[in-house]
């Protein structure tokens, strides 16, 4: 940004990178961001024993059979089929990390906590969402952000602007055209679109 003179810009940041822009606020603060946009990426959520549990038995299973697990969770990506080619494009990039480095991205993603960034946050933030069992977490983080929406997409996977593109970039570009409407006191506003 600093470089390219970008600055201000507003960050979409798709499912572990939330907490990589999470990170960016946190050490440089939000005087070069215009706005947040976090898809389908959880922070400032505690995981419960039971969940650990459940994510290391994964953990185990994606280093035995990094191919297997890589394609089966690509596939669960979507909930409107996707050509073949495109899942085989997508293994194939996905691939390219090592194993190793995979699971460390994960593991660190999975215990990086950003709670106390979220609160920092004083610029328009989005939050979009597939329909899951982990809504409450998402709830959560929206309630910590000052004035943020929550969208649930209900009808799309963890890739919702393939699924659902046009609401997607509707919803953005509604967004960054300062449309957005915050209620008055800085609530969050409706956890379903109107749309």
């Amino acid at each position: 940004m600093d470089q390219l003179g970008l600055a201000p810009v507003a960050l979409v940041c798709w499912s572990a990178a939330v907490q990589e822009c999470l990170s960016y606020v946190d050490q440089f603060g939000t005087g070069t961001v215009s706005a947040l946009v976090f898809v389908d990426g959880i922070s400032g959520g505690s995981f419960t024993p039971d969940r650990m549990q459940g994510f290391v038995h994964w953990i185990n299973g994606f280093q035995k059979d990094r191919a297997h697990n890589a394609e089966e969770f690509i596939r669960t990506m979507f909930r409107k089929p996707q050509p073949e080619a495109t899942i085989r494009k997508l293994l194939q990039g996905s691939l390219q990390t090592s194993t190793d480095t995979a699971v460390a991205l994960v593991v660190g993603a999975m215990a990086d906590d950003e709670e106390a960034t979220l609160a920092k946050i004083d610029r328009p933030t989005l939050i979009t969402v597939s329909e899951n069992p982990w809504l409450p977490m998402y709830k959560k983080m929206a309630a910590s952000i000052r004035g943020a929406r929550l969208e649930v997409f209900s009808e799309a996977g963890h890739a919702l602007f393939v699924d659902e593109p046009e609401r997607f970039n509707g919803l953005i570009e509604e967004m960054l055209a300062g449309e957005e409407k915050v209620a008055s006191d800085g609530s969050v506003g409706s956890d379903r679109s109107v749309r």
